[in-house]
């Protein structure tokens, strides 16, 4: 099978951050989660979704995150998260605290 008619065949992936509490000054895109995307998740269509517990730095990154949760298991969505948090930017008034960074891979339709 030629390249180009796998690659029409492919899913492609749709992936959105969910935040609540309106810190964020910077999230990832849909292409940034999109490349993030676990590939065998996406090859089977699974959704999913994982939960991050970060430390906030004094520049507003992210560091020292702990997968807090993720469904379903054994996916690699909670490393695909984790993968993510370089795009990630809170406001830099929470450095030194700790932040919930959730998000969301969905494949679209």
């Amino acid at each position: 099978m030629a390249a180009s008619a796998q690659a029409a065949a492919e899913p492609k992936a749709a992936a959105t951050t969910t935040t609540g509490g309106g810190f964020w000054t910077q999230q990832p895109s849909g292409a940034d989660l999109e490349r993030h995307y676990p590939f065998f998740a996406l090859f089977f269509g699974v959704r999913g979704r994982a939960v991050l517990l970060c430390v906030v730095q004094r520049d507003g990154s992210l560091a020292d995150c702990d997968i807090e949760s993720e469904e379903p298991e054994g996916w690699g969505f909670g490393q695909a998260a984790a993968e993510i948090t370089r795009y990630f930017r809170a406001d830099p008034r929470l450095a030194g605290g700790y932040v919930r960074a959730p998000v969301r891979f969905e494949v679209a339709e």
